[in-house]
């Protein structure tokens, strides 16, 4: 079998982990818990760091895929949020961030964080003419709010992941990056 077999199935599994957990796991621990710790967009965020342009499309479209399979939302709705923040981060980490290390890693996730929202509020407004849309919750502080605590959840996240995973270590390294 193919290394894109392989990398395809590690992708999937990992996409579905990270879904399974986001929608059933963290919302029966306490309300709150999803709003603050997104793991699809956590590890599809690493993903984007680690992988090739190629790669980082194949995950975009495997989370996004698994993500709009439960999503009231309209279907290509999370391809297109994942899709295009790919394409946005890859922009980041290729024409600012002149090293791979762990200070660009936790750096990269203030943008994804932003985009993430920012495309979601977009097209949550363009699929407001089809479907009715309570948008008290993004009028008031607690959203903004949520994004703060979202983004210093990730950053300690990434953060202990770099020091407990050795592999991870390891690639953390100060490396400049390739064009």
């Amino acid at each position: 079998m193919s290394s894109n077999f392989w990398k395809f199935l590690l992708i999937f599994i990992l996409a579905t982990l990270a879904g399974v957990v986001q929608i059933t796991v963290l919302p029966s621990i306490h309300p709150i818990f999803p709003l603050l710790l997104n793991l699809p967009l956590l590890f599809f965020t690493i993903l984007i760091f680690f992988s090739d342009l190629e790669d980082a499309i194949l995950s975009a479209f495997v989370f996004g895929l698994f993500l709009d399979f439960y999503s009231q939302l309209f279907f290509g709705f999370f391809i297109l949020v994942f899709i295009i923040e790919v394409l946005a981060l890859k922009f980041f980490i290729h024409n600012i961030f002149q090293n791979k290390n762990i200070n660009s890693l936790l750096i990269i996730n203030l943008p994804a964080i932003v985009i993430w929202h920012l495309l979601y509020f977009i097209l949550l407004f363009i699929s407001a003419k089809f479907k009715e849309v309570n948008w008290d919750y993004y009028y008031s502080w607690q959203c903004y709010l949520n994004i703060v605590l979202q983004f210093i959840v990730h950053i300690i996240i990434i953060f202990l992941l770099a020091k407990i995973i050795r592999p991870l270590k390891n690639q953390l390294q100060p490396t400049i990056i390739n064009l």
